[in-house]
């Protein structure tokens, strides 16, 4: 059988053989040098591979090879930096702050994340219009009277404060929060509830304003998968924990991996989706910080989207560091 005009070829290869340059030529009505010149190119690019028969060298796509740069430059064509993320979070929350609104609807959502109605009384409407997160650590963190705790991403201060009524005026509670609206609103509404034993710092979780050491406990809630950079937050937890101190916190995980459009979506960033990652990678990213004892110790599914769920994980700081 022929397979083109002007070709020395009699025989069509099987299909699965690809194309001579002939067959190319045809195609794409162009001379022979230079389609072979521009196959030899793809070929040395890893695109196309190129199979001699007798006389003949027919040609096919790489598709292996193909599939693998499609896969990166999807990535790279949806990949963020740092600073775009940090900047929209900021953005997002500072606004939150200054109108005096929660990410997660109205202060009854606190209930349904754990938050008893005996302690939500103990607050202000200015903390709870602004509360926010998807668990309660404060009740799993068996806070004793006298220690350190700090919050990472604290927002407007909600568990600070009640971590404060925990540890009484011998301890102390932190708060650090990126988001300079938020650290001002927090401060309002502990000046104006009488506190005395509590502290609200700007700054960022990666890189925390603390000693080395120098708290008891580190708790979260819903703010890690906020961050892009969660090995360096965690490691920045491990730093500032005393030996045996407890890391106790609340975030969104995911029961599989997140396709890479969506890790590109700035809105689905701040609504603490876009960040979060797959449940095993979250506690092995905390074990190898040198925690120890990781383990979920509460969760529960979120409505929406299908795919994301609560968790709070506990985990301890070697006693011998």
């Amino acid at each position: 059988m022929v397979t083109s005009v002007g070709c020395s070829c009699t025989e069509v290869p099987p299909d699965e053989l690809g194309m001579c340059v002939c067959d190319v030529v045809e195609f794409v009505k162009l001379s022979q040098p230079t389609v072979s010149h521009h196959l030899a190119i793809l070929e040395r690019a890893g695109l196309v591979q190129s199979k001699k028969i007798g006389r003949w060298v027919y040609y096919q796509r790489n598709e292996p090879f193909i599939k693998q740069v499609c896969k990166q430059l999807q990535t790279t064509l949806t990949m963020l930096s740092n600073k775009e993320i940090k900047q929209a979070v900021q953005e997002h929350y500072g606004q939150l702050a200054q109108q005096g609104r929660s990410c997660c609807g109205d202060a009854g959502h606190l209930e349904l994340i754990g938050y008893s109605q005996e302690e939500l009384a103990k607050l202000s409407d200015e903390v709870l219009s602004v509360g926010a997160g998807c668990g309660n650590p404060i009740a799993l963190a068996e806070l004793r009277e006298g220690e350190i705790v700090l919050d990472l991403g604290s927002g407007g201060g909600i568990d600070v404060l009640l971590a404060a009524q925990k540890v009484g005026p011998r301890g102390r509670a932190i708060g650090v929060d990126m988001t300079e609206a938020m650290v001002e609103r927090a401060r309002a509404s502990a000046k104006k509830l009488g506190f005395t034993n509590v502290e609200f710092l700007l700054g960022e979780i990666e890189s925390l304003p603390v000693a080395d050491a120098s708290v008891d406990v580190v708790i979260s809630n819903c703010v890690i998968n906020l961050v892009p950079d969660k090995a360096k937050a965690f490691s920045e937890a491990f730093r500032v924990l005393k030996p045996g101190g407890r890391l106790i916190v609340s975030d969104i995980v995911t029961h599989g991996k997140l396709a890479n459009f969506f890790k590109g979506d700035l809105t689905a960033w701040a609504n603490c989706l876009a960040g979060a990652i797959e449940d095993k990678e979250y506690l092995k990213i905390i074990s190898e910080t040198g925690f120890e004892h990781v383990e979920i110790i509460a969760h529960s599914p979120i409505p929406k989207p299908a795919g994301f769920y609560s968790v709070t994980v506990r985990a301890f700081k070697p006693a011998g560091l």
